[in-house]
């Protein structure tokens, strides 16, 4: 995931901004870590390695640029139960159990 941004970042050209949404799993870890994502790969990281890598000196073509970066992750151990989506007119509506 890490090379994945780096990657992407590196290759904008001229940009005005960078936006970045990170949708996973996530945990909270009690220790100096803190806060973990995890990836596809069943690895993790941190939300500081992740906002790391986009700083100027980690990532030289974002210098000067707004980064904005978003997290949807759980941070709980309880899986959700979700119910199908359903496409009313042009609108989405997901339902779930909050339980």
């Amino acid at each position: 995931m890490l090379e994945k941004i780096k990657t992407t970042a590196a290759e904008t050209d001229n940009p005005q901004c960078f936006v970045l949404f990170i949708l996973s799993h996530g945990k909270e870890i009690n220790n100096q870590e803190g806060e973990v994502v995890y990836g596809t790969d069943g690895k993790y990281l941190t939300k500081r390695q992740i906002i790391g890598e986009l700083s100027g000196s980690n990532c030289p073509s974002l210098r000067g640029i707004p980064r904005v970066v978003f997290f949807q992750c759980c941070r709980g151990s309880t899986i959700k139960v979700f119910i199908p989506v359903f496409l009313f007119s042009n609108f989405f509506v997901s339902f779930f159990d909050l339980q």
